[in-house]
């Protein structure tokens, strides 16, 4: 991430002007990515603005690294693993977290369904291990071995927060992550039956494309034993679930029951993250608060 403020400092660009310019390129890119994708974009836009832009709004390192992903998941559509892969090395040079998301590319969310189904059950499996701390053996020789291979070529900072990450444990507060991403998972696929039922054959493949993504989303379980904060992994796939919903909102017949219900469902797992994580994960005034009484826009 400092490698992008040296080059705003270059050219004579403050800290917080290259905050608004980098948070404005993020805006940018999600709008477009929700005009991209749905056709009834202003729902999108509505749900994105109900949590993810309040979390996102002081992470100035998640949402410049976000804008790579973004990208990235747009190569993966049409099926540009290369480009896809620069764009998740880019988005981890900002964030170390991010290089994750070459799961993305490494398992194919476009055809290798028998495949993710296998990674699924062995995460789930680790995470029951996990929980039940018989992980010893992983915890105190494989990872520290891992970090020893790349000691040399990741910054010490980064390499505390990996040991850090893997030291602690969650008890049953993983639990919490967890259900967030049934909620999306479940919600997607109730917008796959919805668009069936109406007959909406053409965005079955992106219906099915964001659905592969999340169930690869199903893989970080394990890491939610360990640390909270890797509930990020999931939270970035908000911007894409959101533009599935737009589209279903969109298709659905107006003032019918099935709409007013699906209304009622995506509308309220927006806010089950939002009080979940901003309220129950984090305390109301480290984010949520200083975001309406601190915020030069309002």
């Amino acid at each position: 991430m400092d490698f992008i403020f040296k080059i705003f400092s270059v050219r004579g660009i403050d800290f917080y002007t290259a905050h608004y310019i980098l948070l404005g390129v993020f805006l940018f890119v999600s709008m477009y990515v929700i005009r991209k994708f749905c056709e009834n974009w202003h729902y999108a836009i509505a749900l994105f603005s109900g949590y993810y832009i309040i979390i996102s709004a002081d992470q100035i390192k998640n949402h410049t690294a976000f804008i790579f992903l973004c990208l990235a998941i747009m190569c993966l559509y049409k099926n540009q693993r290369v480009k896809a892969t620069l764009f998740i090395l880019f988005a981890s040079l900002v964030h170390y977290s991010f290089v994750i998301y070459l799961l993305f590319v490494l398992i194919s969310p476009k055809k290798s369904k028998q495949v993710i189904k296998i990674c699924i059950a062995i995460s789930l499996i680790y995470a029951v291990i996990a929980t039940l701390r018989m992980d010893t053996v992983i915890v105190n020789n494989l990872i520290p071995a891992i970090i020893s291979v790349f000691e040399s070529k990741i910054e010490t900072f980064a390499e505390m927060k990996v040991q850090h990450y893997f030291s602690t444990r969650t008890s049953w507060g993983f639990l919490l992550c967890v259900a967030l991403q049934l909620i999306n998972y479940g919600l997607l696929k109730y917008s796959r039956q919805l668009m069936i039922k109406r007959r909406v054959t053409n965005k079955i493949e992106f219906i099915d494309f964001v659905i592969r993504l999340n169930e690869i989303g199903f893989m970080a379980f394990p890491l939610f034993v360990y640390n909270m904060q890797w509930y990020r992994i999931i939270r970035e796939l908000l911007l894409i679930n959101y533009c599935v919903y737009g589209c279903t909102y969109y298709y659905l017949k107006k003032n019918t029951r099935s709409r007013l219900l699906y209304l009622c469902a995506t509308l309220g797992s927006v806010y089950i993250w939002l009080i979940g994580d901003l309220c129950f994960k984090t305390t109301p005034e480290l984010v949520i608060i200083p975001f309406f009484t601190n915020n030069i826009f309002l």
